[in-house]
């Protein structure tokens, strides 16, 4: 007297895939999943192990190429310095400079009249303090070897100015060997090293129409100096003779 049920279908696993059940294969099957045929994914070639050799290669070859040119520096002894000793006359209150360095004064103790200086080119001054000299600089090589090294270079001294003074009265005047010009004007007077600061000159001085007059006066190198030389009274006309 009861209706008859149709059966009830297995319970379906989703995971199986169409067409059976189980686990789902990708595609190629179980071999493509096996990796590339003939080995398992350890067998790939060692790359890394190849590069390793060839940079010990290089390595060597470079180390090779280095001892080959390598040469040791050469160490060149120091010299020792040299006791090089300034003479800057004819002035002697000079300031002695080296390599832009201030020694000290010129003179003995506690000026200086020498310095140890390294053997090789330096540059030097010296520093004329007074109007007599100008200054020098110059640029020199000191060799190596025993003793004293001796500078030979000297101050150069300037002109002097000489006036002489007549009175205003026009006369000629004639620096023996040195200069001429007029009176009551300054007249420059070139020095030369072997005259020293201080020489005495020969001045003659000539008046129109009168005989030459002959003074000695002391002229300082980059100094002036003046002359009185006074003019000679004007001549007077000798008296006829009377009867």
């Amino acid at each position: 007297g009861g209706v008859a049920r149709p059966p009830e279908a297995s319970p379906r696993n989703d995971d199986a895939g169409p067409g059976g059940e189980g686990e789902a294969v990708g595609p190629g099957g179980e071999d493509a999943a096996a990796g590339p045929a003939g080995g398992s994914p350890d067998a790939a070639p060692d790359a890394a192990g190849d590069d390793g050799a060839e940079g010990k290669a290089d390595v060597r070859e470079i180390a090779a190429t280095v001892e080959a040119t390598w040469h040791p520096p050469i160490v060149m002894p120091q010299r020792p310095p040299r006791q090089v000793s300034f003479r800057p006359a004819p002035c002697t209150n000079v300031e002695i400079w080296v390599d832009g360095e201030r020694l000290g004064l010129w003179g003995p103790p506690p000026g200086l009249v020498s310095a140890p200086l390294p053997p090789g080119e330096h540059e030097f001054r010296y520093r004329s303090l007074t109007v007599n000299c100008y200054d020098e600089s110059w640029t020199e090589a000191v060799p190596a070897g025993d003793g004293p090294f001796v500078l030979t270079r000297r101050l150069r001294l300037r002109p002097g100015t000489l006036i002489v003074d007549t009175a205003g009265v026009e006369a000629q005047v004639d620096v023996r060997g040195r200069a001429s010009g007029r009176s009551n004007a300054p007249i420059e007077i070139p020095f030369e090293a072997h005259d020293g600061v201080a020489p005495s000159l020969r001045v003659v001085v000539t008046f129109p129409g009168r005989p030459p007059l002959s003074r000695d006066v002391v002229v300082r190198a980059g100094e002036t100096a003046t002359l009185v030389v006074p003019p000679p009274p004007p001549e007077v006309a000798a008296a006829p003779d009377g009867g």
